[in-house]
């Protein structure tokens, strides 16, 4: 019986484990596929709702293109980097170290999953709720994803639910998780 209720314990595990894990699985987006999610499900036209910049236009070391898009109190970026490890390393100093800052501070009051893993280059952090530190410092909703060398943002800095509607349309054509 013992041996039983061992084997049904780690199963049960295994399989809440698998389903966190899949939660995180997502497929690194693309400049292209990115635009289109813009365009299509925000309406944003480039040049007049949003802006590309490359090379020594982005302002950010060894970033290759940068995004800029806003839609009422969301904003949405994309960054592409020629090494996988510049973008993690720049996730990692710039939104995962601030993001783990506030949490342990207490600075946080909602939902949050985060993950990060050097080796890979890959991590990301969604949340819904409200912060209070340098990170942020209101409501917020959304998630920064790192994969492959792509780096997104898409975050609303409201708890109005046509914010959110936006995040979650633009995450959803570009199949990455929400939070």
């Amino acid at each position: 019986m013992k041996k039983v209720k061992a084997l049904a314990a780690g199963l049960l595990a295994g399989v809440m484990l698998f389903s966190m894990v899949g939660c995180a699985n997502f497929k690194a987006t693309d400049e292209k596929s990115f635009k289109k999610a813009l365009e299509d499900e925000l309406d944003l036209e480039e040049d007049d709702d949003y802006y590309v910049y490359e090379d020594d236009y982005t302002w950010i070391d060894d970033c290759d293109t940068a995004i800029y898009a806003y839609k009422k109190n969301a904003v949405f970026a994309f960054y592409e980097f020629d090494d996988p490890e510049d973008a993690a390393d720049y996730f990692e100093d710039v939104y995962y170290d601030d993001f783990e800052d506030m949490i342990k501070d207490k600075d946080f009051d909602g939902k949050y999953a985060m993950s990060y893993n050097e080796k890979a280059a890959t991590g990301y952090i969604t949340f819904n709720g409200d912060a209070d530190s340098d990170f942020a410092d209101d409501d917020i909703y959304g998630g920064v994803y790192c994969k492959d060398g792509i780096l997104v943002v898409a975050m609303a800095y409201s708890d109005k639910s046509s914010d959110i509607d936006n995040v979650n349309a633009f995450l959803k054509a570009i199949g990455y998780p929400k939070p």
